[in-house]
């Protein structure tokens, strides 16, 4: 006689192989990702000590309306030892109190030296507000032995190149205070590019990874101080406090520098320098004697930043200055130049309007895709999407956009459908359309290698993917298996990309489709800490710049062509258009500071993810009003059962992100904020009684006209 078993069983022990692999793959793995003495350029520059710098200007002159110098060191003690070749330092400065310091190696040498310099984010416009300088004055400073350099800022500061040692800082002309500085403590460093010696070895190893570094160490490394600041703030996304903690000196507990390497990262430790997603090289410092100071550092290379505490170079000799402290951050690269702004406020409104002069500010969103966004892992076919659309309706719940993730396509080739699924794309679109709805739709960066894959067989026939270290195509792991990357840091290559968002390429979609970018750091399942291998020079300089390249290539698509397939609605890079994605994860905490970090330099297109729509959902509300947009429900966990009365959409994924489509034609869903009936649920209520109040905000920083509802 056969046992007597429960038939749920083993759909409870199959729950439960299911729950514990959930908790395998979400949980934190330290061991996966590099620390600072992991990471030789890092624990190269944290090894320096104060002064070791030897750096001197020479060479001082005006030359195309800039400050120029060459900076040169000592003589080598010993004949073997080969002259290093002088840099070239260039100070120039522009309208509205911006001073940009470029420092670079002579690319007129033989063999030639020219260092990566990032692309397409200073603003063309930016560039004619140069001030052109006819002459610099020279006098003694500080008790200086040697002579400085002083040109004029604006209105009431002064830049000063001080000669030997070298430093370069912004003053108060009357009183002589100082507002910011670079390399103050002399721990400026600059790791030339030279040809490989025998005996050399410039390999890294990590993780069973390889780094063989063909053009040998190239960090950069210097020290910025913030005169009179009682605080410093900003090189988002780090899961910290809202003002950045000291991670040298005295009583530090956690050693590790801010770390700047855009990875996919979506499951993190809290309080934490570990850098997540995208990042900004930004800081803001902010005291009550003076006001605010911000410094940019324009280099798209891994970037690791300390922030030193009060004692850290207490045997150095270095004096403050009498009027009070200030706070000494440093920063480190692995590649690049210098190309610094110095930004002089003096409020923290003025410091914000002079960094977006430089980059531009965040686009303005449409009314719609400010509100709430309903999205899961994966809804299975058209009847889900149209079961739970009606939902909403049945019970009340205003919701304007409605996400499809990968298992939408034709395994998992992207600007596809599985039509055995979705028969019926454009259909099942207009019928949202039709209550003022729309739906976005997942393009990520990287492409199945399938030689039966049109898109696929283009990209290979015509070179456009990034390459290896070997000059082949790249090929890593993910989603759709063996995958490549298109060079968005190409012009054609973005143009290309672009013109896939046609409605005549973008077969099956509509005026009321959406994109969303995901996982364009790229994401790499199997590459070093989930990321394209760096032993590519190319990769090496601009492995922070490759999802704001992307996104250009998609927001073009949507701007140059009049179609109905707009810009990227959601990223996790740094490109101005779009929504910066936040991830997700249950600590509102955190997720409230990262999201301040970002307002703090002016990103108003933030999304967030919630792990359940309800009872928290006001908290969440307030906590992202200014410039947030609504959050959605959460990704990483599976799907959760259908709605019942009084309920609100819960266990579907995130997020409220906002669209980047920059044009007119702003359309208001039938379940809008001022038809929210008093059966909906509270914390709804409560949140969409204040939508068009929320909306408004998003013209402070974008600078652009706001978009005014259309009934």
């Amino acid at each position: 006689m056969a046992p007597n078993i429960n038939p749920t069983l083993p759909l409870l022990l199959l729950l439960l192989l299911f729950t514990l692999h959930l908790s395998s793959v979400s949980a934190w793995k330290k061991e996966e990702f590099r620390t600072c003495n992991q990471t030789p350029f890092c624990k190269r520059a944290r090894s320096r000590k104060p002064h070791s710098s030897s750096l001197f200007a020479t060479d001082v002159a005006i030359l195309d309306g800039a400050l120029t110098a060459n900076l040169r060191q000592p003589p080598p003690e010993s004949p073997d030892q080969d002259q290093i070749k002088p840099l070239l330092f260039t100070l120039s400065v522009y309208q509205n109190g911006v001073v940009r310091v470029k420092i670079d190696e002579d690319p007129s040498l033989d063999p030639p030296k020219k260092r990566f310099e990032v692309p397409d984010v200073v603003l063309p416009e930016f560039e004619s507000t140069k001030l052109w300088l006819q002459r610099f004055q020279t006098e003694t400073v500080d008790g200086d032995s040697g002579p400085s350099s002083v040109v004029y800022v604006a209105d009431g500061y002064e830049a000063v190149l001080r000669h030997n040692p070298f430093e370069v800082y912004v003053r108060e002309k009357q009183g002589k205070r100082r507002v910011l500085s670079l390399n103050s403590h002399g721990l400026f460093d600059f790791e030339q590019l030279r040809v490989k010696q025998e005996g050399d070895d410039w390999e890294e190893r990590f993780k069973g990874h390889t780094d063989v570094r063909p053009y040998g160490p190239q960090s950069i490394s210097f020290d910025v101080s913030f005169f009179d600041a009682d605080f410093v703030y900003g090189i988002p996304e780090h899961a910290s406090s809202f003002a950045l903690r000291p991670t040298r000196g005295p009583g530090v507990d956690d050693s590790e520098p801010y770390r700047l390497f855009n990875l996919d990262v979506f499951e993190y430790i809290h309080d934490s320098p570990f850098g997540l997603y995208g990042s900004i090289p930004f800081m803001l410092g902010h005291g009550k004697a003076r006001g605010t100071s911000g410094f940019f550092w324009l280099n798209a290379a891994e970037m690791q930043i300390d922030v030193l505490g009060s004692g850290w170079d207490a045997e150095s000799g270095i004096l403050l200055p009498e009027s009070g402290g200030r706070i000494d951050t440093l920063w480190m690269s692995e590649a690049g130049i210098v190309d610094t702004f110095f930004f002089i406020g003096p409020g923290p409104k003025d410091v914000v309007r002079q960094y977006t002069s430089v980059t531009g500010t965040p686009a303005m969103p449409q009314l719609f895709s400010t509100a709430y966004h309903q999205c899961r892992w994966n809804y299975r076919d058209e009847e889900d999407v149209e079961n739970v659309d009606s939902k909403f309706d049945e019970h009340d719940i205003p919701y304007d956009v409605l996400w499809l993730d990968i298992e939408h396509t034709d395994g998992k080739r992207y600007f596809t459908w599985d039509r055995v699924l979705f028969p019926n794309p454009e259909q099942m679109q207009n019928k949202l359309a039709a209550k003022g709805r729309h739906m976005v739709t997942i393009v990520d960066p990287h492409i199945k290698r399938d030689e039966s894959f049109h898109l696929h067989k283009e990209a290979t026939s015509k070179g456009y993917y990034v390459k290896d270290a070997t000059g082949k195509d790249y090929d890593g792991w993910c989603w759709p298996g063996s995958s490549s990357y298109p060079d968005m840091l190409n012009p054609e290559i973005r143009s290309w990309w672009s013109e896939k968002f046609s409605l005549k390429n973008y077969v099956g979609s509509t005026p009321w489709l959406y994109i969303w970018n995901d996982m364009n750091e790229p994401s790499v399942f199997n590459g070093p800490e989930h990321a394209v291998a760096v032993e590519s020079y190319c990769h090496r300089n601009v492995m922070r710049r490759r999802g704001g390249s992307l996104d250009l290539a998609q927001v073009a698509g949507s701007l140059d062509q009049d179609v109905g397939v707009p810009g990227p609605i959601s990223n996790r890079g740094q490109e101005k258009n779009v929504t910066f994605e936040g991830g997700g994860g249950d600590g509102l905490a955190k997720r409230v500071m990262g999201n301040m970090k970002l307002r703090i330099i002016c990103w108003n297109l933030i999304g967030g993810a919630a792990e359940k729509a309800v009872g928290d959902m006001k908290l969440r509300t307030v906590s992202f009003v200014k410039g947030a947009p609504r959050l959605g429900a959460t990704r990483h966990h599976p799907p959760a059962p259908r709605l019942k009365a009084g309920d609100a959409p819960s266990g579907r994924r995130r997020l409220g992100a906002q669209g980047a489509r920059l044009r007119q034609g702003v359309r208001r869903s039938p379940k809008s904020p001022s038809t929210v009936r008093p059966g909906t649920h509270p914390s709804f209520s409560f949140s969409f009684s204040f939508f068009f109040f929320f909306f408004f905000f998003f013209f402070l920083p974008s600078g652009c006209r706001t978009l005014h509802p259309q009934p």
